[in-house]
């Protein structure tokens, strides 16, 4: 049997050895009884430590996997990352109602991107079409562009003790968040604002555009340093659109103003008067300047009414929304000299070519069936123009037992019939009765 001993150093178990010592720590187990060693050796130092303590300072040994990410998780993809907080709102109105959708939380910038696109945009085409909406778009608008301004991911310092960043040695690349985009998005912000103000009268619109093509131009040419090439290009379209605007605007209101300025030719003013009176269906269909001629316009009305239901099978659909509800409002202009009737036919647009000249055939033979009694002294002349919807599609001028000058068009220039309504002498007592014009023989 072997003997086993237990070592007083070390108190390791192990069998007695020749030498009588401890196989671990050398010590002999009987102190008393062991042999003394046989040339004992000094301990030699370890090379392998001496150089190190010799050599400098080493870096760390690059990093062939990637440093951890930091424990932030986003709250839209949930993807874990660097975010930051934003607040973005989506507005679309319908009339009298708004339907509204926010995004709020901790996301990360490519998150942050898409949801700045996606409600910005939305809220951009359909936020305008209500009462409540049509004021709340504009703020919506402005609080997502300065929400994604102000947007600042969180940068990573440590996970669990251990230093996050790229591996010592390695460059890094500028991320998306660190390229310089400030005139691709005071470009956008200039669109934005300029499609709600027409470019803002055309300066803002040109100045958005310059910034935009700016920052198009310092993308490409150095896209290391410089961003934003998709916000700036959506910067010069909105910048672009508010530009159009802005002519249109001007170009109407150039125009309003030679309208306004250009003199008025005689009787113009009496004539749109009376137009103005056949434009919508009120109460009464015929009117006219005096009561005989507003008595004529009540006869005409009601024969022109009449033969149309004979002669035309087209004319106004049932159930079709009309300005004068089927009937064919006449106002009549009488002079001593003139008589001219003005009357609003139901679709007129539907009458069209030979149709319409035969239209335009009935009116004047009415006319003349209706004025006869006035004209029995002596001819006058006579003057029948039919209106749409929008303008004038046909015109018979002449005197009463000639034949007419007609004209029968898509729209027609009214200017014609304004001499019906020159302005007439008034005979003095107050009767009501009218003489011929100036001039006139």
């Amino acid at each position: 049997m072997a003997e086993w001993v237990v070592c007083p150093t070390c108190n390791l178990k192990h069998t007695v050895r020749p030498d009588r010592t401890c196989p671990r720590c050398r010590e002999a187990i009987d102190r008393t009884s062991a042999p003394p060693p046989v040339n004992p050796q000094p301990p030699q130092p370890d090379r392998a430590s001496v150089d190190d303590r010799q050599r400098p300072p080493q870096p760390p040994p690059l990093r062939s996997t990637p440093p951890p990410v930091p424990g932030t998780r986003c709250e839209s993809c949930s993807k874990v990352g660097p975010v930051g907080r934003v607040e973005f709102h989506q507005n679309i109105g319908a009339l009298v109602v708004r339907f509204h959708k926010s995004v709020k939380g901790n996301v990360r910038p490519e998150c942050a991107s898409k949801h700045f696109w996606n409600l910005t945009l939305t809220t951009l085409a359909g936020g305008w079409w209500g009462v409540i909406s049509f004021v709340m778009t504009p703020f919506i608008l402005i609080n997502n562009v300065l929400q994604y301004l102000s947007y600042k991911p969180g940068q990573p310092t440590a996970v669990g003790g251990m230093a996050v960043g790229p591996p010592y040695g390695v460059p890094v690349a500028p991320s998306a968040t660190t390229l310089r985009k400030g005139l691709a998005i005071a470009s956008l912000c200039l669109g934005l604002v300029g499609l709600m103000t027409f470019g803002l009268l055309g300066v803002g619109a040109v100045i958005g555009l310059v910034l935009g093509g700016v920052a198009i131009w310092k993308a490409t040419q150095a896209p290391t340093q410089y961003g934003g090439r998709g916000i700036a290009i959506a910067g010069v379209l909105m910048n672009a659109a508010g530009g159009v605007m802005a002519v249109i605007l001007g170009s109407l209101v150039l125009i309003d103003h030679s309208v306004a300025t250009r003199p008025q030719r005689p009787g113009e003013a009496a004539f749109q008067a009376a137009n103005g009176r056949i434009f919508l269906f009120q109460s009464d269909t015929a009117f006219g300047n005096t009561p005989e001629a507003k008595a004529l316009a009540e006869r005409y009305s009601k024969a022109m009414e009449g033969m149309a239901a004979i002669a035309f099978t087209g004319g106004r659909p049932k159930g079709r929304p009309s300005l004068s509800e089927g009937r064919f409002l006449t106002y009549c202009e009488r002079r001593a000299d003139r008589i001219c009737f003005l009357v609003h036919v139901p679709e007129l647009r539907n009458y069209k070519g030979e149709t319409r000249d035969a239209l335009l055939k009935i009116a004047w033979l009415l006319a003349k069936d209706i004025t006869k009694e006035a004209r029995k002294p002596s001819d006058l002349n006579l003057g029948v123009g039919l209106r749409g919807a929008v303008a004038y599609g046909g015109t018979a001028i002449g005197m009463g037992e000639g034949s007419p000058e007609k004209k029968t068009d898509e729209i027609l220039d009214n200017a014609s019939l304004y001499e019906f309504f020159a302005q007439p002498t008034i005979l003095p007592g107050g009767s009501g009765e009218v003489t011929k014009a100036p001039g006139t023989p």
